[in-house]
C-alpha cells in the first residue's frame, strides 16, 4: 500500500514510519523538511498518491501552545489541507489526537463521551476530530495518553526525567528529578504498543473515535521506584513550581472498554508492553546518547 504520514520525523512518527517501511511504500511530510503542511496544499508539496495518510504533524506541549495559540490553531489548517488531499485521492485518514481534550475533568477513567479542552493544544485537536467527523472521508482517530520511549522530547515526564537522571548519573552526587506531586497518576503507553495498534489499524474496516492508552493509572511516585530499579540508583523527587512541571490535571487515565471493543470485533489480541521493559528500552537509548 502506498501510506503518506505528516509529521513522520517526530517522536511517534519516527517509529511509525521505521516500521511501516518494512512492508509499505511510505512518503514522509515534515516541518523538518521545510514541508509545512497548514501553509501548503499538499499537492504542492507531493504527487505521492496514497492509500492512507497518518496525520500526526502537530504542535506539541500544552505550555509551549498557550505561549503561542496562534501557532497551534495553524494545524486545523493542516487538518483541513489533509482532508482535501485524502478526498483528492480517496484515502483513509488515521489521525492522532490527544487526551488533552478532556481537560481537568475528574471522574476516572475518561471515557470518549466527556470532553473538555483547557488549553489551545485541545482545542485544536477537537476541532481536528470534528473536521474529520463531518467530512465523507473515512477516518480514525486515536486519543492518545501518555506516550514513551526513545526518541521522546525531554518536555514530557518520562522524556524530562531520563535527561535529569543521565545529566546526573555520572557524576559523584544524589540524583533528583523535578515533579508536580508524586501523587499525580497518569497512564503510560510505550510507543512500540502504541505504533503497533496504528498499523494494525491499516486492517479494520472501522471508523469513529478511541482512546489509545493502557486504561492503568501510574502514580508519579510508583514510577520513580520503577525508575530507580531500572538505572540502579536512588532517585530523590523535588516537587518544582516551574508551571512546565507543575500541571492542574493531577490524575489521568483511559477509559479502554472501547478500544477493548474494537480490539474484540478485529479478532485482535495486544500484547502489552510492562512498564519496567519500557523503561529500561528508553533507558538504554538515553544512556548511550
Amino acid at each position: 500500500m502506498n501510506i503518506l504520514v505528516t509529521g513522520g520525523k517526530g517522536f511517534i512518527g519516527t517509529h511509525l514510519v521505521r516500521k511501516l517501511k518494512k512492508k509499505h511504500d511510505v512518503e514522509v511530510l515534515d516541518l523538518k523538511d521545510n514541508q509545512n503542511i497548514n501553509l501548503n496544499p499538499l499537492h504542492e508539496l507531493t504527487d505521492f498518491e496514497p492509500d492512507y495518510i497518518y496525520h500526526l504533524a502537530a504542535c506539541v506541549g500544552v505550555v509551549k501552545t498557550r505561549a503561542k495559540p496562534f501557532e497551534v490553531m495553524d494545524d486545523y489548517q493542516g487538518t483541513y489541507n489533509v482532508l482535501k488531499y485524502a478526498r483528492l485521492h480517496d484515502a483513509k485518514i488515521i489521525y492522532t489526537s490527544s487526551s488533552e481534550v478532556y481537560g481537568y475533568q475528574t471522574p476516572m477513567p475518561m471515557s470518549e463521551d466527556f470532553i473538555s479542552p483547557h488549553c489551545p493544544y485541545a482545542v485544536e485537536k477537537l476541532m481536528s476530530e470534528t473536521l474529520l467527523s463531518i467530512s465523507s472521508v473515512p477516518s480514525l482517530v486515536f486519543r492518545l495518553f501518555n506516550v514513551y520511549g526513545p526518541w521522546q522530547s525531554d518536555q514530557f515526564v518520562i522524556g524530562s526525567w531520563m535527561k535529569q537522571i543521565k545529566d546526573q548519573y555520572h557524576k559523584n552526587c544524589q540524583i533528583s528529578v523535578k515533579v508536580p506531586d508524586i501523587l499525580h497518576a497518569r497512564d503510560f503507553l510505550y510507543v512500540d504498543d502504541c505504533v503497533k495498534i496504528l498499523i494494525k489499524a491499516l486492517q479494520w474496516n472501522e471508523t469513529g473515535v478511541y482512546n489509545l492508552g493502557r486504561g492503568i493509572p501510574v502514580p508519579l511516585e510508583q514510577l520513580i521506584k520503577i525508575l530507580e530499579k531500572v538505572v540502579r540508583r536512588t532517585i530523590i523527587p523535588i516537587t518544582s513550581d516551574n508551571p512546565t512541571i507543575k500541571r492542574k490535571v493531577k490524575r489521568r487515565w483511559a477509559d479502554v472498554t472501547e478500544l477493548q471493543e474494537l480490539f474484540y470485533r478485529n479478532e485482535f489480541t495486544m500484547n502489552w508492553t510492562t512498564l519496567e521493559k519500557g523503561l529500561r528500552k528508553t533507558w538504554r537509548w538515553y544512556h548511550a546518547r
